[in-house]
C-alpha cells in the first residue's frame, strides 16, 4: 500500500501542470490541423521555461501520412475536439489507405499532456512504431480512444504487431480518465504484444476503461517496466470467440500491480504476470489471487450505458459511454 501512496503522489505531480515562469496560450481553429502544427512547432521554438497551452476544437482529420513535430517542450493541447485518422479498412491496415504513422513522438525532457480528446479511427501497420511513442512525460487526461487499430499479418514471415501508445524506458506516463473501446491488435490473435499500451519506463493507469466488444483481440497492455493499475475497468465481451485473449503481458523483471480494478471475460493470466494489492474482482474461478478484498469467480456485473456526466468543465462532452461501476468497491 505504501508504493501506491507514492503512486499517488506520481500523479499528483504529473496531472498538475509543471511550474514554469512563462505561459502561452494558443487557439487553434476548429479542425485546423496545418494550424495545429504551427503552434506545436513555435512551442519547440520558444523559451524553455515557457508552458504553452493549445486550446482545440472541432475534428481534426489525419488522413495523410504527415505527423506532427515532435515534441521538444513543455506543450498541452487542450479540447474537447476530435482527432480523426482515415477509418479501419483492409486498404488502411495493409498501407494502401492510411493516415499518419505515428501522430507525436515526445523526446527525452519534454512533457506533453492531451486533455478531453477523443482519438478515433486511426490504422497502424508494420512501419510504425506507435501511434504516439513517448520519451518524455506523457499525460493523457479525460480522453476517448475508439477504433484505434494495428495491423499485424504472418504469410511467409510476421510483420511485427503495432501499439497505439509506447512508453519507452527512461519515459513516464499517465493515463487517466480514460476510455478504451474497440481498439488494439485487429482480427488476430497475438498473445504476446498489446496493441493499446506498451509500457517499458514507468506507467500509471488510474480511472481508466478498457471495453472490447468484437473481434479476436490481443492483450491490452504489455508491461516491460513498472506498471501501477488501479481503480479501473477491463473488459472483453464476445462470446462467439472459444478462447478469450489475456488483458496483460508482464516481461522478465517488470513489476505490475492493480488495486481496486475490474477485469471481466479475460483470462486468467493476469493474476499471474500481476501483483493484486487488494480489491479486485477478477470474473474467473481460475485466477489465484487472494489479497484483501479480493472477488474471485464473481460476475462482474458493468453495464455499458452513456455517460451522465460531463468531464469538460465547460458542459461540452466527448465520452459517450462509461462501464459501471468502474472499480471493484468505494475504496
Amino acid at each position: 500500500m505504501f508504493r501506491f501512496i507514492c503512486v499517488l503522489g506520481l500523479i499528483a505531480l504529473l496531472t498538475t501542470p509543471l511550474f514554469a515562469q512563462t505561459m502561452k496560450v494558443v487557439e487553434v481553429g476548429s479542425g485546423d490541423t496545418a494550424a495545429l502544427r504551427l503552434a506545436i512547432q513555435e512551442a519547440n521554438d520558444g523559451p524553455e521555461d515557457r508552458q504553452t497551452t493549445i486550446k482545440v476544437s472541432g475534428d481534426f482529420l489525419f488522413t495523410t501520412e504527415d505527423s506532427m513535430p515532435h515534441i521538444d517542450a513543455a506543450i498541452t493541447i487542450r479540447g474537447p475536439a476530435r482527432f480523426l485518422g482515415p477509418g479501419v479498412s483492409d486498404a488502411s491496415l495493409s498501407g494502401d489507405q492510411r493516415g499518419p504513422e505515428q501522430l507525436f513522438h515526445i523526446n527525452s525532457g519534454a512533457s506533453f499532456w492531451l486533455d478531453n480528446l477523443e482519438l478515433a479511427d486511426f490504422s497502424l501497420n508494420h512501419e510504425s512504431d506507435g501511434l504516439i511513442v513517448n520519451e518524455g512525460e506523457l499525460v493523457l487526461k479525460q480522453m476517448q480512444m475508439s477504433s484505434v487499430h494495428t495491423g499485424h499479418w504472418c504469410v511467409k514471415w510476421c510483420t511485427p504487431a503495432m501499439t497505439a501508445i509506447v512508453n519507452r524506458p527512461g519515459g513516464n506516463l499517465v493515463v487517466r480518465q480514460v476510455s478504451i473501446v474497440n481498439s488494439g491488435i485487429y482480427g488476430v490473435w497475438v498473445p504476446s504484444i498489446s496493441g493499446v499500451i506498451v509500457n517499458r519506463g514507468h506507467a500509471v493507469v488510474t480511472s481508466t476503461q478498457i471495453y472490447l466488444t468484437e473481434h479476436a483481440w490481443g492483450p491490452q497492455l504489455t508491461n516491460d517496466g513498472t506498471l501501477d493499475i488501479y481503480n479501473s475497468s477491463f473488459v472483453f465481451n464476445d462470446a462467439s470467440l472459444s478462447r478469450t485473449p489475456p488483458m496483460l503481458v508482464s516481461g522478465d523483471g517488470a513489476r505490475t500491480q492493480i488495486l481496486n480494478s475490474v477485469i471481466s471475460g479475460f483470462s486468467d493470466s493476469v493474476c499471474r504476470d500481476a501483483l493484486s494489492v487488494g480489491y479486485n474482482l477478477h470474473d474467473s474461478p481460475d485466477c489465484e489471487w487472494s489479497s484483501s478484498g479480493d472477488l474471485i469467480g464473481i460476475p462482474a456485473g458493468l453495464i455499458w450505458r452513456p455517460v451522465e456526466t460531463n468531464w469538460d468543465w465547460s458542459g461540452q462532452q466527448l465520452l459517450t459511454h462509461a462501464l459501471v461501476p468502474m472499480a471493484a468497491s468505494a475504496v
